[in-house]
């Protein structure tokens, strides 16, 4: 062999050597970049899973968390619809006594000014004349009542001075003739025994 053939023996078998070292980097290459695929595949995969359940866990908690504040703002709400409700009606109960009060005194100063102005009116008149009236027939029951219990006073004081001056008169009489009796009566024996009221019966021989 000469030695263009050698080297071109040798050229080829370094081409070929090269051909398969490019072939094997090429594999080796593509094992690498399969494998970081794969590694990158399931890496986003594992990060894609946390962050979904990241996501849920936060949605879960931000459910609760909007959860708690529309109670506390609904128990919020109803606490201040309660309080200005009451407010309100309390407000509205001074504006209407305030408003009673001053209709109240237009009212009065109205009248008062129509009095004033007219004089009484046929009602207050009448309401005049029947209070006088009643007051006047009350003024004469009470003096026909005080003057039936005067002449009843009286007439229980006549009875009782005529039952007085009788049941005198006849103790005056019963003592007269008392008297009367004894002047006629005969003078005492040694056996008379005097008898009721005084009088001398017959005596009594005492054996």
């Amino acid at each position: 062999m000469g030695p263009l053939t050698v080297e071109m023996t040798r050229l080829c078998e370094e081409i070929v050597a090269l051909r398969q070292r490019r072939q094997a980097y090429v594999q080796d290459l593509a094992r690498d970049v399969a494998g970081m695929k794969a590694d990158f595949r399931q890496a986003h995969q594992e990060m894609a899973r946390k962050a979904k359940q990241a996501r849920l866990d936060g949605i879960t908690d931000l459910k609760v968390m909007v959860a708690g504040m529309t109670a506390n703002f609904r128990q919020a709400h109803q606490e201040m619809s309660r309080r200005s409700k009451k407010e309100r009606l309390a407000g509205y109960a001074d504006l209407k006594a305030t408003v009673a009060d001053l209709c109240r005194a237009f009212a009065l100063d109205l009248q008062g000014a129509h009095r004033a102005f007219f004089g009484p009116s046929p009602e207050e008149r009448r309401a005049q004349k029947e209070a006088a009236r009643r007051q006047k027939e009350e003024q004469q029951a009470r003096e026909a009542a005080e003057r039936r219990a005067r002449e009843e006073t009286e007439r229980l004081r006549q009875e009782a001075e005529a039952r007085a001056r009788e049941e005198s008169q006849l103790a005056a009489a019963s003592q007269a003739k008392e008297k009367e009796e004894a002047k006629h009566a005969p003078a005492k024996g040694p056996g008379a025994v005097t008898g009721p009221g005084g009088r001398r019966g017959p005596g009594k021989k005492t054996g």
